[in-house]
């Protein structure tokens, strides 16, 4: 069987032999990864917060002024006579800060750069190993 296989190996070229290791390997460890239990609840929480990162300008364009959705400087000039911290309501899902920042933004703002230094960390684990 070795033989047959070493022939079918040299009648193609190396990058077609590679690609098709690689294609084996990714599907048997593809088939692994799915019959896990926790492997399918980390990649919904990866994709979860990759999104939670990125829907971040959409949310400051769809909630209205800059003045009130900035997530660092950004008060509810709406909510100040009431007093702060607000809780939660239509216009801020999470409620606010006491100065009046909206918490959903200020958690989508933050998860972009928290996922970002996520990945740079792995990465550097990848390459330290």
């Amino acid at each position: 069987m070795n033989k047959e296989m070493a022939q079918e190996f040299k009648a193609q070229p190396m990058w077609k032999v590679r690609a098709k290791l690689t294609a084996k390997s990714l599907c048997a460890n593809w088939g692994m990864f799915a019959h896990s239990k926790l492997g399918p609840v980390g990649l919904f929480l990866i994709v979860f917060f990759l999104l939670f990162g990125l829907v971040h300008p959409l949310y400051l364009v769809y909630r209205g002024s800059d003045k009130i959705y900035d997530p660092v400087v950004g008060f509810a000039y709406d909510l100040l006579p009431e007093g702060n911290p607000h809780p939660p309501t239509l216009s801020h899902p999470l409620g606010t800060d006491i100065l009046g920042r909206d918490v959903l933004g200020q958690l989508m703002y933050s998860t972009s750069k928290a996922f970002v230094l996520g990945l740079i960390a792995a990465g550097f684990g990848v390459l330290i190993s």
